[in-house]
């Protein structure tokens, strides 16, 4: 569908009618001389055209040169947005479970003006129906202020690659900063958020690719991610963005794909900050174990090697997608275990991103030890992230919790118990969820940064945790999101306010705090405590490994202090929980 164009010509189709994919067409443009109408060429995979005349919108279009040929955007207001630009060849067929490919050029002018479709995933409405394309490895880029570079390096504005959440398997890139940029880029900002392969066609580990593919397979949506970013580092100068100044940022699984970048080599010089929101900060499962967890993705598919592949290759998404394993869709990570089989059921998760051996080299703890990637860092996760247990009353919530943590040793529950007792003095669903969170997200980046710390990191790492809940709740956001829950940040942050609800005053200032943060991030490559109420790097004080002072974001209008630096923050359950083992294994994945 061609938005911002009305048709004024019919379409003529040579030898057959549309279908649902010939619909999601690239489109290339080519405007006539007086500069109001224009002849599209849409081309489909079997080779056939579509031909129509198009007038243009009133919006204003923008036009770019690449070293691929003109590139049209649509202004609106202050900010030029170009849609749907390639950035590999589609992954398709032969090309299943391969790295993927640069992108060839197009014929003419390409006009940007349209999302392009989403990679194949399960509908989060109706698992058995997949939508998207795998036709699907596309960019969408932003710029603000309208002009564009002027050659000189110093007009040349910050970027920011954003990368989607959806655990790996859902999301696309139409993510809305428009006013994350016009409040928070108070000086122009360029952002690109792009697309990569999602479910088993982007993170299938199995021993006949490994075969194919010198000893190692997977993590092909990660390769996609560094495509993309190649794409930004060659081309970015054109849309007016500096590629000196690229930050990549992320939330939820696309937090995670932060922390997977930052373990592979291949990233080095690709982006100089990084921003993880949520991230699951646990990247370790090695390559022999992912390819004994996926041996039952065969979609019917049987023999080995060649000859398994090719029948994969061949196969319908959706029975692809139906294979995998159910942990690959609910960890269940998020809900506390009550006795010791869960608790090992736990500690086992699926992997999709995995140490491969070759597009991740380390995990996330000898990455960041090590200084793999070294960049500016902001990393860390909101108070209250996620799960609905049943509610309980403080009596049974501290049964509970006895019975929870009784395989670790005696009183350890009653000691979680203490710690949490004023989140669940106010429900045990908000304890339930400080609970998970502090083991699986709080404790696991402290962890992380003191890993860095104490190796060989250089670069500054911002920590904090986002306690800053809501002004008002919302009933379509459910019962246990009250409090500072999961992607509440990135709706601050893109003031992307939910139908009906109007944000209070400390909804705004939490969205001011952290645009600002952000946006300093990226113009700068650190942050200045001065500006964000104290902000230190933990490397920067000698003694953050036993004091734990991280940035906590509390709303004054609930009686919290604000933004703040805390010592010891969540220090004594963190140590507690290390102290019995419960660590890396239980920290989130994917």
């Amino acid at each position: 569908m061609l938005s911002p164009v009305a048709i004024c010509a019919t379409l003529l189709l040579i030898g057959a009618s549309f279908s649902a994919r010939q619909q999601a067409l690239r489109v290339t443009l080519g405007i006539d001389a007086a500069g109001q109408t224009a002849t599209h060429q849409l081309r489909q995979p079997q080779g056939r055209s579509i031909s129509l005349e198009v007038k243009k919108a009133e919006r204003a279009v923008r036009t770019v040169q690449t070293a691929c040929g003109p590139v049209q955007g649509l202004q609106e207001g202050d900010i030029t947005a170009w849609k749907g630009i390639p950035f590999a060849r589609p992954p398709l067929r032969e090309l299943r479970w391969r790295s993927p490919q640069e992108a060839s050029c197009w014929e003419g002018t390409l006009a940007a003006f349209d999302f392009a479709s989403s990679c194949p995933q399960q509908s989060a409405s109706s698992p058995q129906q997949v939508v998207g394309d795998e036709d699907c490895l596309y960019l969408n880029i932003y710029a603000r202020p309208g002009s564009f570079a002027s050659g000189e390096d110093d007009s040349l504005l910050p970027v920011m690659v954003y990368i989607h959440g959806g655990s790996l398997v859902q999301g696309s890139g139409d993510t809305d900063f428009s006013n994350f940029m016009r409040h928070g880029c108070t000086d122009g900002c360029v952002v690109v958020v792009i697309q990569y392969r999602l479910d088993v066609l982007g993170w299938l580990a199995n021993r006949a690719l490994s075969q194919e593919q010198g000893g190692s397979s997977g993590n092909y949506g990660l390769l996609d991610q560094q495509m993309a970013l190649q794409w930004v580092r060659r081309n970015i100068h054109d849309f007016a963005g500096d590629p000196d100044r690229v930050t990549v940022a992320g939330q939820s699984s696309g937090g995670t794909s932060i922390f997977a970048l930052l373990a592979s080599p291949a990233s080095r010089g690709l982006f100089y900050a990084a921003i993880s929101l949520s991230g699951s900060p646990n990247v370790s499962m090695d390559l022999s174990t992912a390819e004994v967890q996926n041996a039952g993705i065969t979609a019917g598919c049987r023999g080995t090697g060649e000859e398994l592949l090719s029948c994969l290759r061949n196969a319908s998404v959706e029975s692809l997608l139906a294979a995998k394993p159910a942990c690959w869709s609910n960890p269940m990570q998020d809900i506390l275990p009550t006795d010791g089989f869960q608790w090992h059921g736990r500690g086992s998760q699926c992997g999709l991103v995995i140490v491969d051996g070759r597009v991740v080299q380390q995990s996330s703890v000898q990455a960041l030890s090590n200084g793999l990637v070294d960049v500016a860092f902001i990393v860390g996760n909101m108070g209250w992230e996620s799960g609905t247990p049943q509610p309980m009353s403080q009596e049974q919530w501290s049964t509970h919790l006895s019975h929870a943590f009784a395989i670790f040793g005696e009183g350890v529950g009653h000691q979680v118990d203490v710690e949490f007792s004023d989140d669940a003095a106010v429900s045990s669903v908000k304890a339930n969820r400080a609970v998970t969170t502090s083991y699986g997200l709080t404790c696991a980046a402290k962890h992380l940064a003191r890993a860095a710390l104490t190796g060989n990191y250089s670069s500054p790492i911002y920590v904090y945790v986002n306690n800053w809940s809501p002004a008002a709740f919302a009933p379509e956001w459910g019962p246990e999101n009250q409090w500072a829950f999961h992607s509440w940040d990135l709706t601050v942050a893109l003031e992307g306010w939910p139908a009906n609800y109007t944000p209070g005053e400390g909804d705004l200032a939490h969205a001011r705090f952290l645009q600002k943060s952000w946006y300093d991030l990226m113009k700068h490559g650190a942050l200045s405590p001065a500006d964000h109420a104290g902000w230190l790097p933990v490397n920067s004080d000698p003694g953050w490994p036993s004091v734990l002072a991280t940035m906590v974001l509390a709303d004054p209008a609930d009686g919290g202090p604000g933004p703040s630096m805390i010592s010891s923050y969540k220090a004594a359950i963190c140590e507690l929980f290390e102290s019995v083992g419960i660590g890396q294994s239980y920290w989130w994945t994917n």
